[in-house]
């Protein structure tokens, strides 16, 4: 609860324009032009954390000077007030301090201290989003009334309005960049779930029920990994699905969370991903049992994935999974946000001009490599039985791809799909096949035949070609994919 500071909160001194200041030697007196007259009747409200450095300097500005008035030297602060030492070595010009107050409201947040400056401050700036820390209310203040509940409600509904997709109001599901926004934001959804754990926000004060109830969608069950106490999914339930091309569940994962709670267990699975080794990690076993238990008893129509960075690595692959299954195929509806690609990206070279012969003359390197490793398989162990072709079994699953060409992790998948599509115009397609099978990295730490994570036989690839973002953070984020203006270039690549 923030409430008044019982000292300074109320901060009020009134001064004639004529003011003089007796000096140390009690002298002579000088004029003084008292920049607090012409603002000492404005009382304005200031809402500070003493954990915030960006704000707490109020604290001390205000209580100095009720200190230095209690001392006698009331008229000595006021003078010191006016000066910055920044101002005085950049500037040779007397301007004020901006922050320069007379009079104002202090309120000081008294509650348990947050965890760190950016839960602190406006909000948090987490790997791609922003949420706003909603205050902690007293359960007499305003959990007892049912205004008060209402006034929650309303916060955290503001909060989704600001930086949600709150202009889909009516949605269409046939409408591709209707499913794009509600699949992104119930992904959203999950992390924001985690952070209210984390933050101990529950009921009315939690953040993440805009994220899916906008969307007539409700929490259906959590999905924990067991091994770091942290929730990484959520299965969520539409309340009324009236038509087949409503999904009537979703299992969707977040990315990887840049806190101290989740940050180290997700930087260890970042890096199974970029070693090929994703499906060894528990967090992948776990979310694929679950995903089987429920298209076994909703039906593989009625299930559908989404899943952004992390969460997309661990969507994809159990989607591969499901579509290979060998005594009944299930292929899912999948919404892939930036999912990781592990090669060298060249989508922001300079020169893109040399871009597809670079990439060809990768396929040629590592077809080769493929071409000689399969011979010399079938010269050791005699078999000729030929190309293992592994497009085959998940040639007709065609998961949804969201990537932006600046992001060097998700932007691969661009280079990827033209360069099969290049190869095959030439009648290189088969040779472009075998290539795909090879991993350089996976060829460095590991001896087993095991097929890279991001091998797809089919996908429908949707390219942000909105005007360029700023930085890889900006590239990389899952809010991109909600934005009203965003523009995107899409193309569905089968396998024949």
């Amino acid at each position: 609860m923030i409430k008044n500071s019982s000292k300074g909160s109320i901060c009020r001194e009134h001064f004639s324009e004529e003011q003089l200041i007796a000096n140390d030697d009690g002298g002579c007196c000088q004029h003084f032009d008292d920049p607090f007259a012409a603002i000492c009747g404005w009382v304005p409200p200031l809402f500070v954390n003493r954990g915030d450095a960006i704000c707490s300097g109020f604290i001390g500005y205000f209580q100095n000077r009720e200190n230095m008035k209690k001392m006698g030297m009331g008229g000595f602060e006021r003078l010191a007030s006016q000066e910055c030492i920044i101002r005085n070595i950049f500037s040779t010009r007397k301007i004020e301090p901006a922050h320069l107050l007379a009079s104002a409201k202090l309120n000081i947040n008294s509650s348990d201290p947050l965890t760190n400056l950016n839960e602190t401050t406006h909000f948090d700036n987490g790997d791609e989003d922003r949420e706003v820390v909603i205050r902690q209310a007293s359960k007499e203040e305003d959990f007892g009334d049912k205004r008060g509940m209402e006034a929650f409600a309303h916060e955290r509904k503001s909060v989704f309005d600001a930086y949600g997709p709150s202009h889909i109001t009516d949605i269409d599901w046939k409408n591709p960049d209707h499913r794009r926004c509600v699949m992104a934001s119930l992904v959203q959804g999950v992390r924001i779930i985690e952070r209210d754990r984390q933050n101990g926000r529950i009921g009315p004060q939690a953040l993440a029920p805009p994220w899916y109830e906008s969307f007539h969608f409700k929490l259906h069950e959590k999905i924990y990994d067991t091994k770091a106490r942290c929730m990484f999914g959520a299965i969520y339930q539409h309340k009324s699905p009236a038509s087949s091309s409503i999904p009537k569940y979703v299992i969707a994962f977040r990315g990887t969370l840049q806190k101290r709670k989740t940050v180290i267990r997700d930087w260890l699975i970042d890096i199974e991903v970029i070693l090929n080794k994703l499906h060894k990690e528990k967090r992948f076993q776990q979310a694929l049992l679950i995903i089987k238990k429920m298209v076994a008893s909703a039906g593989a129509a009625n299930v559908w994935l989404a899943g952004y960075s992390l969460g997309a690595a661990i969507a994809l692959l159990a989607g591969k999974e499901m579509a290979k299954m060998n005594d009944q195929p299930h292929l899912l509806e999948t919404y892939l946000f930036n999912p990781p690609f592990v090669s060298l990206s060249l989508e922001r070279m300079k020169h893109q001009e040399l871009k597809p012969w670079i990439n060809m003359s990768r396929a040629f390197f590592r077809g080769t490599i493929a071409a000689t490793k399969s011979a010399v398989v079938k010269l050791i162990t005699d078999d000729d039985g030929g190309f293992d072709d592994p497009f085959a079994a998940i040639s007709r699953w065609v998961p949804h791809l969201f990537v932006n060409k600046g992001d060097i992790i998700c932007s691969g998948f661009i280079g990827y799909f033209q360069t099969r599509e290049y190869m095959k115009q030439i009648g290189m397609g088969a040779f472009e096949k075998l290539a795909s099978q090879e991993s350089i990295i996976r060829n460095l730490c590991s001896t087993r035949k095991i097929e890279p994570a991001h091998l797809l036989a089919s996908a429908e690839l949707s390219i942000n070609s909105s005007d360029p973002l700023t930085n890889l953070k900006s590239d990389h984020s899952l809010r991109q994919w909600w934005a009203p203006n965003l523009i995107c270039e899409a193309k569905i690549y089968r396998y024949e």
